[in-house]
């Protein structure tokens, strides 16, 4: 018998204006792969963060009003770990107020630190890793206990209330799965058809390890096939009309050969793109060739200017070849763009003076952004801040609303000199974005 399943993940109208190229893809992959069975009547619904905090009676009126019209039997929700504590509610409003609904949580909110998660988060159900096998496999046997043991990545409680976590594995084949099917995410769809901007990955994970980082897809670096990422272009293109492909990847570029026919594909389509990699995969004949076939950005990570700072990240990288990367892109007439991040547990007045004043120098010339670092559950600088005590996990997450809630002194540098450092970095965000705001202005005005 087929169930009624709402798929929910936060993206609010604003959060797709302004990013319509950061659309949450992993759900719509675990929606699509939903939706292979016939029986399944799988739909969205998609929390606004704005709303939560602004009208949460009218939110949650809105919630409500879904799982009742929709007669929902399964209510799905993804997020990370910024999502925690609004998840956390909305679980619980859930659960106290429509108790016959199976809700499950999944996404790197779980992944991340699914002991913790299950045990403060009332959800029936929990995923780790990709969803795209478990979510399906769990659907076709909910409420059959003694089948929930054979779910990879499963996190659910047994009889005795004891949390219960099966072991997963990556999923290895990407060709196999389904590809992402937008039409259960009207919004999704619209801000595709409007921007002309479609969100698409050609692997799943990184092979690096870097100290802030956590892979929400995965442990392992996984590949596509060619023919699989051009059938999904040719279908957006039919669909959406789409004008322009922005690579999710992490790490974009690195099978140069395998990549030629898309790339040839996709001029002939008259569409653009833009990617992020790293510095040390740049060559001059990767970048003529993206520039012939069309690439409006190349993002690379940078994070420091400090190789101490690089280093205690575990980037496998020196600050003079980012540097020549970005030099070697801009010659070739890419448009280019990358981050600093400040407060890494090896950071130094004098590192996060270095890094504060090469951003300034050279924010307008590679489009850069500067941020502090923030400590999230599941990178080793948030088990280094456990292992020093330097927080108590649950009164950090409970607190823990925003991203910049996530920041945390992990250095040796007094608290006045952190915050001092941090006050810096909000100034020179700040200016970054009025300028950003007044140029807009003036082209809108043009």
């Amino acid at each position: 018998m087929g169930k009624n399943i709402v798929c929910s993940v936060f993206s609010g109208e604003s959060d797709r204006r302004n990013n319509p190229y950061l659309l949450p893809l992993g759900i719509v992959y675990c929606a699509s792969a939903l939706k292979r069975n016939p029986d399944n009547r799988v739909s969205s619904y998609l929390f606004d963060t704005e709303e939560y905090y602004r009208s949460p009676d009218i939110f949650l009126k809105k919630l409500s009003d879904c799982i009742e019209e929709r007669q929902a039997d399964i209510f799905c929700i993804s997020g990370l770990s910024v999502d925690y504590k609004r998840i956390k509610s909305i679980v619980a409003f859930l659960k106290e107020n429509y108790p016959q609904v199976y809700v499950v949580i999944g996404g790197g909110l779980v992944t991340a630190d699914p002991d913790y998660v299950m045990a403060h988060i009332p959800a029936d159900f929990g995923i780790m890793g990709e969803g795209d096998e478990s979510l399906p496999l769990l659907v076709s046997c909910i409420g059959e206990p003694d089948k929930y043991g054979d779910i990879p990545g499963l996190v659910y409680k047994n009889e005795e209330r004891q949390i219960i976590k099966n072991e997963y594995k990556d999923i290895e084949d990407l060709d196999e799965l389904s590809l992402p099917d937008f039409t259960v995410f009207p919004e999704f769809e619209k801000t595709i058809e409007k921007s002309g901007v479609y969100p698409i990955l050609l692997s799943r994970s990184c092979p690096f390890q870097c100290s802030f980082c956590f892979h929400t897809s995965g442990r392992k670096y996984r590949v596509r096939g060619t023919e699989a990422v051009i059938k999904e272009i040719e279908q957006a293109k039919e669909l959406y009309d789409i004008k322009h492909l922005f690579f999710l990847d992490e790490l974009f570029g690195v099978r140069i050969d395998s990549l030629k026919p898309l790339l040839r594909m996709i001029k002939e389509k008259g569409i653009s793109f833009n990617a992020q990699t790293r510095a040390d995969t740049v060559t001059e004949e990767k970048l003529r060739l993206f520039k012939e076939y069309g690439c409006t950005n190349l993002s690379v990570g940078i994070e420091s200017a400090s190789d101490i700072v690089l280093e205690s990240m575990g980037k496998k990288l020196k600050f003079k070849q980012i540097e020549d990367a970005l030099l070697l892109i801009t010659k070739n007439h890419i448009p280019t763009s990358g981050n600093i991040i400040i407060g890494d547990i090896a950071e130094t007045e004098e590192t996060a003076k270095k890094s504060m004043d090469w951003y300034a120098a050279n924010r307008e010339k590679y489009n850069l952004t500067i941020n502090m670092v923030q400590c999230y559950p599941g990178t080793a600088i948030f088990d280094h801040a456990l292992s020093r005590n330097l927080m108590e996990k649950e009164t950090f997450l409970e607190k823990a609303d925003l991203p910049k809630d996530f920041v945390l002194n992990l250095t040796r540098m007094p608290e006045a000199v952190f915050r001092n450092i941090r006050k810096q970095v909000n100034i020179l965000n700040f200016m970054n974005e009025v300028s950003r705001e007044c140029l807009v202005s003036r082209n809108e005005q043009n």
